[in-house]
């Protein structure tokens, strides 16, 4: 008798996709997925949105800058003055919009360098975001090997460290930059290799998640590039909402986390490969996972 087990990893289960089309319906058939993938979702108990008090502040500040009624700056000093009403989460949430405002003007700014769209838009939204709220806490772009057992050749573009005792103690939060023009493929390797680097962590620092981002979906967010985009930050301030109130949740389990095997990265990919050459970046969408 033979019994064939079949198995799929579970990263691209939470990926969305439509009707889950590429995966062997045979085997995964797309309802099931889709349905796992929404259970999952639903037990992270996000809240629904911003306080209404706080988008409805922050829209009147971004709609008088986006018809010229106010200067940059001073759509930067209302925000921080607003920050500074707030507490956690929400605080950081408004923070992340005026990070944005320092490159937000009426130019054709053209393709983004990758240092560039880390430098002037990532990083500064990321920080914000993510480790305003603690001092213990440090967004930075990294592009260096985790020490949490991924092969030399697998690398972040980003992460967010924890620091105890003033040493580095683990990451909660990794993230990849992509660029222009890429596959569905190529973002696909990005995806799962974005989910090794979180497993290692969780296992190797005993969490109980780590937060990821690419431009790519799950919950995604799209940054304005230029003043005449500002308007479109309005829809985004929930989801940016959802994924600080997550982050914050992201802590040492109390009982040790158990070691699973990991679908191989070159099966995965399907042939071994070095360390690619830097990409052609693009702000496009920035998604978290």
């Amino acid at each position: 008798m033979h019994i064939y087990f079949r198995a799929i990893s579970f990263v691209f289960v939470l990926q969305r996709r439509t009707k889950y089309e590429s995966v062997p319906i045979e085997y995964f058939p797309p309802s099931l997925l889709e349905v796992t993938r929404q259970d999952i979702l639903t037990s992270l108990a996000l809240p629904d949105s911003l306080d209404p008090h706080i988008y409805m502040a922050v829209k009147t500040i971004i709609c008088d800058f986006h018809e010229n009624k106010i200067k940059n700056l001073t759509a930067r000093h209302y925000l921080i003055n607003l920050a500074m009403t707030k507490e956690n989460v929400e605080r950081n949430v408004i923070l992340a919009i005026e990070s944005l405002f320092p490159v937000l003007k009426d130019l054709d700014i053209g393709p983004l360098r990758e240092s560039e769209l880390a430098a002037s838009y990532t990083h500064p939204v990321i920080q914000a975001l993510l480790s305003y709220d603690t001092d213990g806490k440090v967004a930075r772009c990294a592009n260096c090997i985790p020490d949490n057992g991924m092969d030399e050749n697998r690398r972040p573009d980003y992460e967010v460290m924890v620091y105890e005792q003033y040493l580095p103690s683990y990451r909660t939060c990794f993230g990849e930059l992509k660029g222009e023009g890429s596959s569905d493929t190529l973002s696909v390797m990005d995806f799962y290799r974005l989910g090794i680097f979180a497993k290692l962590e969780m296992v190797s620092s005993n969490l109980t998640g780590v937060l990821c981002f690419q431009a790519r979906e799950l919950t995604t967010i799209t940054l304005p590039e230029n003043r005449n985009e500002t308007i479109s930050v309005l829809s985004i301030l929930d989801d940016l909402y959802k994924i600080a109130m997550y982050h914050s949740t992201l802590v040492r389990s109390q009982t040790p986390n158990t070691k699973h095997p990991t679908l191989p990265f070159e099966f995965v990919q399907g042939s071994k490969r070095t360390l690619p050459a830097k990409r052609k970046p693009s702000l496009g969408l920035i998604s978290i996972k």
